[in-house]
């Protein structure tokens, strides 16, 4: 991999992060954000931009994560037995053992806050917080669905680890076609159950262009992008405005359509988009320090960001002004103090950082 992608992606991987912290940062009365949620707050700048931001530019993080977990798994396999072996047992040490460490930590963390009568108000998890704690119970919530919601990422990745052999085959003897079954089912939005159709629709395109040794890195013309971020601002400004309860096309035959199609013109707007800024950007060795933390960021940002949200709004009151101030600053206090406690923890203590990070960003 040649230095321009390398640092390409390191930084859209931080900033991808920040942006998956503005969507969990979403304060509005539907906490429970999905892609055909309707806006049940009065229409306003606060619910606007709201919107706009965690259910609109923010949503290409995701895809573009799969997309580069598909093309770096698969960038140096050795399609055999033995290759396959050797990097479904690095996945355990990089994603298994990480993910369960941090299910651990957000269950007690949560666990603990629940019993201190004055932070219980602002534990959102019901779950946990009115539900009898069993075996079955514990299982679930450490292996399948963790406190720190977002581990989930995690979760399907060790499942595509599973799958590889079968997903290395279809690219391998169906090249992109094998992507046309999985675009269509996820834009016609239906449920594979087991794993999110849209990580295995990017996560396989990341696959495709590895194999295909397609370089992602190529430049293409500045009109592009520009095109392309135009259209995807424009269709979210569209979706946002319909999507307030009480209009009719807010409802989610209109606004899934929508939101696939913001979510492909976001993905290669910010990939492509990013080469217009790209040489600027990796001149400064600051941000490039940054993104050495950005795991420890994605890990450690919930549940501690909810639980900041919901004090503030707790103590401050509730109103569209509280609520825009919030979710613009609080972001942004919460990745300050991750990154402190995650700079302080690899300074004190390298091996346990590496551990909980899965041996990224080590000093």
């Amino acid at each position: 991999m040649d230095d321009y992608l390398s640092k390409k992606i390191r930084v859209l991987s931080l900033i991808s992060i920040i942006a998956v912290v503005y969507i969990h940062a979403y304060n509005l009365a539907d906490r429970y954000l999905l892609p055909w949620s309707p806006i049940i707050d009065p229409r306003g700048i606060n619910s606007f931009t709201q919107y706009f931001i965690a259910n609109g530019i923010g949503r290409f993080a995701v895809p573009l994560f799969f997309a580069i977990s598909g093309y770096l798994y698969f960038r140096n396999l050795t399609p055999d037995a033995t290759g396959f072996a050797e990097k479904f047992v690095r996945r355990l040490s990089t994603v298994g053992i990480p993910y369960l460490l941090w299910s651990v930590w957000g269950l007690v963390l949560t666990t603990f806050l629940l019993q201190i009568p004055a932070v219980r108000p602002a534990i959102d998890y019901w779950e946990i917080r009115d539900f009898p704690i069993n075996h079955e119970w514990l299982l679930y919530r450490l292996f399948i669905n963790p406190v720190p919601f977002q581990l989930w990422f995690l979760r399907d990745l060790l499942l595509y680890t599973f799958l590889a052999p079968l997903l290395y085959f279809a690219i391998r003897y169906v090249s992109f076609l094998a992507l046309i079954p999985i675009l269509v089912i996820w834009f016609l939005h239906y449920d594979l159950k087991i794993m999110e159709s849209e990580g295995l629709l990017f996560f396989l395109f990341g696959a495709w262009l590895s194999q295909k040794e397609i370089r992602p890195s190529r430049k293409i013309h500045a009109i592009i992008p520009v095109i392309l971020w135009i259209l995807w601002v424009t269709v979210l400004a569209f979706k946002t405005s319909y999507a307030y309860a009480g209009n009719p096309m807010a409802i989610p035959d209109v606004l899934i359509p929508l939101h696939k199609i913001a979510i492909l013109c976001g993905f290669f707007a910010v990939w492509f988009g990013y080469d217009l800024i790209g040489d600027w950007l990796h001149s400064r060795e600051t941000l490039l320090s940054v993104t050495s933390m950005t795991f420890f960021l994605y890990a450690a940002h919930e549940p501690i960001l909810n639980l900041l949200s919901n004090s503030a709004l707790a103590i401050m009151g509730v109103s569209a002004t509280i609520q825009m101030a919030v979710y613009l600053l609080l972001p942004l206090i919460t990745i300050a103090f991750v990154l402190t406690c995650g700079g302080v923890l690899r300074a004190l203590s390298p091996g346990v950082y590496a551990v909980l990070t899965g041996g990224r960003g080590g000093a």
